[in-house]
């Protein structure tokens, strides 16, 4: 069996217009395309009539005030537009104090310290005093996942405020309990 024989030349598309008198016929290939194009006018709804490369004249035009952004000796300051809609976008708020989201941690990890006492003192015998810290880190991690979550909201310590409230999430003991009872079984 014989390989297959590769084409003598690249296919060839002669010229479709005759050569200017003078100029050189050219002949355009697979391989390296030749693109001839035109300038169109294309009317625009603005003016009426096409802009053309001929055109000299320049437009002018006139910044009018019409939704008072202009400053006081009468200049128009931009507005920040998104890219599509031209709707102002506006300035973010400031950040806030990370306050609240360090609360929340405080009390996630009040909450984390809470429950491993009062699972010592369930190991002691001190039934008693370890329901009391167990619910008392019950009600700490509620307000520890209450805030970190407020904190996430109004932006006050956002990334504190998260980690704020998943650890007072685990180191719930109630929760704590269903995640090993189910892990348990």
């Amino acid at each position: 069996m014989s390989p297959p024989e590769a084409p003598a030349s690249p296919a060839t598309v002669a010229d479709p217009e005759p050569p200017a008198p003078g100029a050189e016929r050219t002949t355009d290939t697979a391989a390296s395309p030749v693109i001839r194009a035109e300038s169109v006018s294309i009317p625009t709804p603005a003016w009426g009539t096409a802009l053309a490369v001929d055109d000299a004249e320049t437009v002018v035009a006139e910044l009018v005030d019409e939704d008072g952004l202009a400053d006081e000796d009468g200049a128009a300051r931009a507005t920040p537009t998104t890219a599509t809609g031209g709707i102002p976008i506006p300035d973010p708020a400031p950040p806030r104090p990370a306050v609240l989201g360090w609360l929340a941690m405080l009390l996630a990890v009040a909450t984390a310290v809470l429950h491993g006492v009062a699972v010592s003192q369930a190991t002691e015998h001190a039934s008693a005093s370890a329901t009391v810290l167990a619910w008392i880190a019950i009600g700490c991690s509620i307000a520890a996942v209450a805030l970190g979550i407020l904190a996430a909201a109004i932006r006050s310590g956002r990334t504190v405020g998260i980690t704020a409230a998943v650890i007072g999430l685990f180191a719930n003991p109630w929760v704590l309990l269903q995640i090993l009872t189910l892990f348990g079984r």
